[in-house]
């Protein structure tokens, strides 16, 4: 065996234990300094020493998570264990995705068509009193296959497209019963955008510039589909400019390390125009923040140290309830946007062009549904967004009424 291959493991070893040493002087440290206190800690000072010390854990975490992503890499492995099923894989194009594993296959087509029901309960409650309702699908990695660049968008062999297939009879089920669908797959392929410039590399979300592409072809659909006007001027591309830059592991990624597939590169359409938002959170008023849309959509204080993930610095991260109120130029119309993680970028966008926008999601809410938002919030009209895997969730991708919460609640159907 040549030295090359004997030296990894023992580098390995070596920084492990260097890392565990430096860990263990550092607990030291902190327990020396609490027995050391002589005032008695409080419940709020034992809870701040503990997050105190698993912080100082974090960097040797992620130095081990990164070599052991180093050595999968240099083995050649194109996917990574990380839990029971949900295993991370790498894309012929080297970019991440979830490799769903343990899932029946039978049982897809069949649940997305139990989802799509859901779905239909609220388009024809939404229907009952005259408020447009649209369903909008995001895409996923991999690409379906026949799209533009599926070749270079492969899942490892042994590993089956389960989101795409899930979505494909989810739309079709849909489409079937007549609710308004808007399948950003398709226009995803008619605009054949790389993969790698429509996601991230190292995370399951689209980049921000692609969630300000789907709000033009939103726009668009809600001018044709149900002739809601919106000022399509105040979203084009060119009337942005790229800012906020940064790099970071996505959620992806930080299940692999850097090493195994590298970092991603983040920045964000900013518009270069004049705005005036005012935005608030989980119904508090202490919430309330109004200023441009950089200062009034993204906030910093979410990330932690080592934890930084610009992607939810947007709306405050994964908020249950959010509004924004638009100031400036608008439709005069007001929309709910029932959503996911892949909205967090989508409504943002819109809220330019609305009056105002309230934006759910309900993996963060406990007993609230749908009709309960439609009833108190009396929108103009109705967009759910969402990503293809909440094709897959048990109960549908949102709660439509107290029976599906409680369904819900019983059997929890959050998905990544």
């Amino acid at each position: 065996m040549s030295s090359r291959f004997v030296s990894i493991p023992v580098g390995t070893a070596a920084l492990i234990a260097l890392f565990s040493i430096i860990s263990a002087l550092q607990l030291a440290d902190a327990g020396f300094k609490f027995l050391r206190s002589r005032e008695a800690p409080s419940a709020a000072k034992v809870r701040t020493a503990l997050l105190g010390l698993n912080d100082m854990t974090i960097p040797v975490k992620h130095v081990l998570v990164a070599l052991n992503g180093g050595l999968q890499r240099l083995a050649g492995r194109q996917s990574v264990s990380n839990t029971k099923d949900l295993d991370v894989a790498k894309l012929s194009d080297g970019t991440l995705t979830f490799g769903l594993s343990g899932v029946d296959n039978d049982n897809v087509g069949r649940l997305a068509c139990e989802n799509a029901n859901y779905v239909r309960e609220a388009f024809d409650y939404c229907s009952k009193r005259s408020i447009p309702f649209l369903f909008v699908l995001c895409p996923c990695k991999p690409v379906r296959e026949g799209a533009p660049f599926s070749a270079s968008s492969k899942l490892p062999s042994g590993i089956d497209d389960i989101q795409n297939a899930s979505a494909d009879a989810f739309v079709e089920k849909l489409q079937s019963m007549s609710v308004t669908t808007l399948d950003l797959r398709s226009d995803m392929a008619k605009a054949s955008v790389r993969p790698e410039e429509f996601f991230f590399r190292t995370d399951h979300h689209w980049r921000p510039s692609s969630g300000l592409w789907a709000s033009r072809i939103i726009a668009d659909a809600l001018k044709s589909r149900f002739g809601i006007q919106l000022d399509a001027d105040l979203l084009s591309s060119a009337r942005f400019l790229e800012a906020r830059h940064s790099r970071f592991l996505g959620s992806l990624g930080t299940r692999t390390g850097s090493l195994y597939a590298g970092m991603d590169d983040y920045t964000c359409p900013v518009p270069r125009y004049d705005t005036d938002l005012e935005v608030s959170y989980d119904h508090k008023p202490e919430s309330v923040k109004r200023g441009c849309f950089s200062n009034a959509l993204f906030d910093e204080s979410v990330n932690r140290p080592f934890r930084r993930n610009p992607y939810g610095e947007m709306l405050s991260g994964g908020r249950g309830y959010v509004r924004v109120v638009n100031n400036g130029p608008s439709n005069g119309k007001k929309l709910l946007m029932p959503r996911d993680s892949f909205g967090q970028y989508v409504a943002p966008y819109l809220a330019l062009a609305f009056k105002e926008i309230v934006a759910v999601d309900f993996r963060q809410l406990k007993n609230e549904t749908l009709v309960d938002f439609v009833n108190s919030e009396t929108p103009d009209v109705v967009v759910a967004v969402f990503y293809t895997n909440a094709t897959r969730s048990p109960h549908g991708p949102f709660p439509v009424s107290i029976r599906s919460s409680e369904q819900r609640a019983n059997g929890d159907g959050i998905m990544p």
